[in-house]
């Protein structure tokens, strides 16, 4: 009678991807080990911190001695804290020491310098055991060995690279330095979070067929120094070679659309970008002199911006930005957006959104209410037939909750997949429902009128007062809860074709029929 080695090896891996005991299915016998290997071992995480110091120290010596084959495997490589002192469970505590607050410093486990002793000795060899790995996430902290860097440099077949830098609240909190990071090169996407230097130029100038770029600088309190630009970001590639940018996510960079940058752009088919460069707090920032120059140059409002996109001509698919009178027109004259994210509404007089240095608005409830109706009567009717994701941030309000008024425009887009949409859950008075009973009805009967509908997530609000315009979900808890019972009771919906659904603070909904054979939506904590 034929055994499970008869199967093709395609189907034995297939039924490795269903075990929770894959590890143990893989030791069965040296046939199998060797079809599930390349899978199970495609992805490794490479982490040193002070809840598993023995299991990451054997770990690095497991591959720098060669007894085990992830090194032959792995294509992914994940290299966390290397911090030995560093415990993941902490959530900090503080003590009073000369009148301020400072946070109190725990005794430190005696293994940690052995730990790091061992890291210093085992790192260089164990990288140099993963050279087919493609695609590598570093979390940098502080006390980074500089051999991951160098590793990174080296790597023949290096093309994605995720760096994840130190964030501070005050200064730009730089880790050790890593001088080689500038000599990474030949990558297809880049994606950069925390304070970093001119290292990412480097980085994409020297790679010709960098095609996804995603970088995130953030702001902090107090005198502001510097901020990068997209002119900097550039400044490195060779002007008779631009970059081919399919996808281009950028936070916290002064942004201008010219002859310096637009033909890095001109196949750009997703963008996302924020409103400003968020700086944190409510003190007064102080700008140097060369700072203003830079932010005069390098800084177009969001009105220009879309504008210049629409003029150019730009083929983009995928939108994520705050919304204005200029961005609804140019999604209102725009063909074939498939992916479409809001994440705030701006004012007209708001004319230097992307410049810092701007008196930042918020619209208006008026205004807010007029950006609402053209989005649902001119925008949507644009791309019903393309759109497939949809996203209206809670904090929107007014016009832009779901409702009689625009769910005749929601169910023309039949390619919706997923739809994200805040839900009113108070009467004209301000005073929250005692049920969303009704509400709940509408909106689900709705999903289940779009037919390629997957995923379905809710935001709901309290909106107790307008603060500079923006809605204020000042009881997110409570209004979760009445939405959980308000679903939990909905029904009967087909269990075969409604969508999942994710409701406030992340609840999560699945459709389950009960005892009495009715399908109705269970939380999934139920």
């Amino acid at each position: 009678m034929p055994g499970l080695l008869s199967l093709a090896n395609e189907l034995i891996a297939k039924i490795a991807d269903q075990l929770e005991t894959c590890k143990e299915f893989r030791g069965t016998c040296k046939q199998i080990d060797h079809i599930i290997s390349p899978k199970l071992l495609s992805y490794i995480v490479i982490d040193v911190n002070g809840e598993r110091i023995d299991l990451g120290i054997s770990q690095l010596e497991a591959l720098a001695n060669g007894s085990t084959r992830a090194g032959e495997y792995a294509r992914t490589v994940e290299i966390r804290h290397l911090a030995p002192h560093h415990d993941p469970n902490y959530t900090g505590r503080s003590e009073l020491l000369n009148g301020r607050w400072v946070l109190k410093l725990e005794p430190q486990d005696p293994k940690v310098d052995w730990a790091y002793r061992k890291i210093r000795e085992l790192l260089p060899a164990a990288l140099s055991a993963l050279v087919g790995a493609r695609f590598v996430i570093w979390t940098m902290v502080n006390k980074s060995p500089v051999a991951v860097s160098e590793f990174l440099s080296t790597l023949p077949s290096l093309q994605t690279l995720c760096l994840m830098m130190p964030v501070a609240s005050m200064t730009p909190v730089q880790p050790r330095p890593q001088p080689r990071l500038s000599q990474i090169s030949n990558l297809t996407e880049l994606t950069v979070r925390g304070y970093h230097d001119d290292f990412v130029a480097k980085i994409v100038g020297n790679s010709p067929k960098l095609a996804h770029l995603d970088l995130e600088y953030p702001g902090f309190q107090g005198v502001v120094k510097d901020i990068p630009t997209l002119h900097d970001l550039f400044k490195t590639v060779p002007y008779d070679h631009p970059l081919q940018l399919l996808y281009l996510r950028i936070r916290g960079y002064c942004i201008r659309f010219d002859r310096e940058t637009l033909p890095h752009l001109r196949l750009l088919r997703s963008l996302e970008f924020n409103a400003v460069p968020p700086i944190l707090g409510h003190e007064r920032l102080e700008y140097t002199q060369s700072l203003l120059k830079v932010l005069d140059t390098s800084a177009s409002s969001l009105s220009e911006t879309w504008e210049v996109i629409g003029r150019e001509e730009l083929p983009i698919e995928a939108v994520v930005t705050p919304i204005n009178d200029a961005v609804l027109n140019y999604l209102a004259a725009a063909d074939g957006i498939r992916k479409l994210a809001l994440t705030e509404a701006l004012t007209r007089v708001n004319d230097t959104a992307l410049n810092p240095l701007a008196h930042r608005e918020t619209s208006t409830k008026a205004e807010n209410e007029v950006l609402a109706h053209g989005f649902f009567t001119r925008v949507l009717p644009q791309h019903s037939k393309t759109l497939v994701s949809l996203s209206l941030p809670m904090n929107f309000g007014g016009a832009w909750f779901i409702g009689p008024h625009n769910t005749d425009a929601l169910l023309e887009c039949t390619q919706l997949v997923e739809l994200s949409i805040p839900v009113d859950t108070t009467d004209s008075s301000g005073v929250e429902k005692a049920s969303l009973d009704d509400v709940m009805e509408e909106i689900l009967g709705m999903a289940a009128r779009l037919p390629n509908l997957y995923q379905l997530e809710l935001f709901t609000g309290f909106v107790e007062d307008f603060w500079h315009g923006l809605i204020v979900p000042t009881r997110p808890n409570d209004t979760a809860q009445i939405l959980s019972e308000s679903i939990t009771s909905f029904g009967p919906v087909d269990l075969g074709t409604h969508p999942q659904l994710i409701g406030s603070m992340g609840d999560k909904f699945r459709p389950q029929r009960d005892s009495c054979g009715v399908v109705k939506y269970i939380h999934c904590l139920s």
